[in-house]
């Protein structure tokens, strides 16, 4: 599998709903061989690892208000379901991602063990112990990954700084005291 068959599989399943996206990604790598269910994975796990970019690591805190290591993971795995577009262009600038969030978390755990889970239940094992045996070309990306001043998001990313804003803005306001209740014993 090359890795622009690996995005047009996640183009072909692209949806508004996550619980959609992935059946559509569940059935479509049901109807491939196990070495090609194999070869997926490891071009996620490639282009997922390609994805720690300091950069991005402070658009995910941005946008979802704080960022843990799971959380950062999970994030990928959301900007991947995104498809190719969108991935290139998060990586090339994050404050490409202003014209497609549309809500304050983005995230998407689940999305990364799709082949894992098509794979265990068709051939009955590991993933990853098979792709020791895969023959998998590595994916050639830019290696260069300066850090980043997170204190200067605002500047660095200005489109999506002000979008998380709007959309912070937005919410409305939590008036069920379940805080007070919990941290007052009301």
């Amino acid at each position: 599998m090359t890795e622009d068959e690996f995005w047009n599989i996640i183009e072909l399943t692209r949806s508004e709903a996550q619980r959609d996206q992935l059946s559509k990604l569940t059935a479509l790598l049901q109807q491939r061989e196990a070495e090609q269910i194999v070869a997926f994975q490891a071009i996620y796990d490639m282009v997922h690892e390609n994805a720690y970019r300091h950069n991005l690591v402070a658009a995910a805190d941005l946008i979802n208000d704080g960022i843990s290591d799971d959380g950062f993971d999970y994030f990928r795995d959301w900007l991947i379901s995104q498809g190719r577009a969108v991935y290139d262009a998060a990586l090339a600038n994050p404050d490409s991602l202003a014209d497609v969030i549309t809500s304050e978390y983005v995230e998407f755990e689940l999305f990364r063990s799709v082949a894992h889970d098509v794979y265990q239940a068709k051939v009955g094992g590991n993933i990853y112990d098979a792709q020791a045996d895969a023959s998998v070309q590595p994916i050639e990306h830019d290696e260069d990954d300066p850090e980043f001043d997170e204190s200067d998001v605002e500047t660095k990313f200005p489109r999506l700084f002000e979008k998380v804003h709007q959309i912070r803005a937005e919410r409305p306001p939590d008036t069920s005291g379940w805080f007070e209740k919990v941290m007052f014993w009301k």
